[in-house]
């Protein structure tokens, strides 16, 4: 693996790509929220074994990259995202998320056209709203039936 860092709207950025990447076509790692580029390494070494092209990156905030200077919400991360597929030029982009990767997936992939493919793993679905008065109901409907 070569391990890299760029500076990407003004932040430190760690990522890392394969020995055999192309920016033609790769997997793009995206890992879970509290997690880093780690939540894959016994995937990547299968990938060099097979000889097939990759990238991960850690989040802003996340692993070995800078702290956002401000709050980012989850169309915060997938523009960031965008932004760094552009800046290391990738053409065609499978994505590999894990669970919050998930959810910054499905915004970017509303964004983008170079995705090819969508590999789930374990994927957080978006939560819904919480509803004090829905939760009131159901304790009470439990009650009575």
């Amino acid at each position: 693996m070569n391990h890299q860092k760029i500076i990407l709207n003004w932040l430190s950025i760690s990522y890392c790509t394969s020995q055999n990447f192309s920016k033609d076509c790769s997997l793009l790692f995206l890992h879970g929220w509290g997690q880093n580029y780690q939540s894959f390494e016994k995937i990547y070494s299968i990938l060099d074994e097979n000889n097939i092209s990759y990238i991960w990156l850690d989040f802003p905030g996340f692993g070995m990259s800078d702290f956002p200077k401000t709050d980012f919400w989850i169309e915060d991360y997938a523009d960031f995202t965008n932004d760094f597929i552009k800046k290391i030029e990738l053409k065609e982009v499978s994505l590999v998320w894990h669970s919050f990767g998930w959810r910054v997936s499905i915004i970017l992939w509303t964004k983008i056209e170079n995705i090819s493919k969508i590999i789930l793993i374990w994927a957080a679905w978006i939560k819904p709203k919480w509803n004090p008065n829905k939760e009131k109901i159901v304790s009470i409907a439990k009650i009575i039936f």
